[in-house]
């Protein structure tokens, strides 16, 4: 099976990507196993089906995707499990492009963090070159599991912001991080945009953290690509690579592209780390029936 590749070149692009994927074999197989509906039409069946998926898929419940729980019969596992190699959860095509102007990587649990900026750094060997390479994080907290799933990799930080920003940096030969410190309230409405000094001459590095547009929660995607956006104009990056993980990259590839296209032509691009899955099986399938159910939710932003 060739692997997915998510790119687009304007609105229409990112519309047809949706639909494609909304109306695949592999979504129509996964709902009916479920007992969920078929999406026939888009955008018109979208609603309803945003129900099911609602219903039935959103085990994560406003909590932070690692800290859901998993709750799916065997068969229904291994349905979600089936679906989720066709569906582009499992892995993406490599950079189509030999060069871009901005590679923004996402930031994650600790172990997404690592293994996102290795694949950013892995980038300039193979004869891609990434432009301003932008670690783009939250005011997070780190949790006790996911720095004791790190091992046996160190972890120092308290926020993910700080692990990401440590980790691009050492990567990337950045002679210092930005201070650390504890996290306090006020920490989700700050904005913190550092360009990182002493990078390895190859490839520049800059660090942000993104402010919420919601004072209960720390940024979501669309807050830090908002964010990004409004600090780097379109004409510098033009031709954009995200990295995340494979398993985000349809709902990260619908919400990345609307805000990172602007008028003039252009290449969004969105790539991800290869997603486990010698996993245990009920929480491999939560995680991408969580994963379905976002992207059908970006999804259906995309038709006002």
């Amino acid at each position: 099976m060739t692997a997915a590749r998510w790119a687009a070149a304007s609105i229409v692009d990112v519309r047809e990507a949706a639909a494609r994927w909304l109306t695949s074999d592999a979504l129509a197989t996964v709902a009916a196993s479920l007992g969920g509906p078929v999406i026939v039409r888009v955008p018109q069946d979208l609603p309803a089906f945003l129900n099911w998926t609602t219903d039935t898929l959103d085990t994560r419940r406003g909590a932070e995707r690692h800290q859901a729980a998993a709750g799916f019969g065997p068969a229904a596992a291994a349905a979600l499990i089936g679906a989720a190699g066709p569906l582009g959860l499992l892995e993406t095509a490599p950079p189509a492009l030999p060069g871009y102007d901005v590679t923004v990587v996402l930031g994650g649990t600790v172990t997404g963090n690592r293994l996102r900026v290795a694949l950013a750094a892995s980038l300039p060997p193979a004869g891609v070159a990434p432009g301003l390479v932008v670690a783009l994080a939250a005011h997070r907290p780190l949790t006790v599991a996911e720095i004791s799933a790190a091992a046996p990799h160190p972890v120092g930080e308290t926020t993910e912001w700080q692990h990401l920003f440590r980790t691009a940096c050492d990567a990337f030969g950045a002679a210092a991080a930005p201070p650390t410190g504890h996290r306090r309230a006020s920490d989700y409405q700050t904005a913190i945009d550092w360009p990182a000094e002493g990078a390895n001459g190859e490839v520049s590095l800059r660090l942000m953290a993104a402010p919420t547009t919601d004072p209960s929660r720390r940024a979501n995607t669309a807050d830090a690509l908002d964010f990004l956006a409004q600090r780097i104009p379109v004409e510098h990056r033009r031709r954009s690579l995200v990295i995340t993980s494979a398993i985000y990259v349809p709902y990260q590839f619908l919400t990345a592209a609307p805000r990172l296209l602007g008028r003039e032509p252009a290449h969004v691009e969105v790539i991800g780390t290869p997603t486990a899955t010698d996993d245990r099986h009920g929480l491999l399938a939560q995680r991408i029936g969580q994963e379905i159910h976002a992207a059908v939710l970006a999804a259906t932003r995309l038709w006002p």
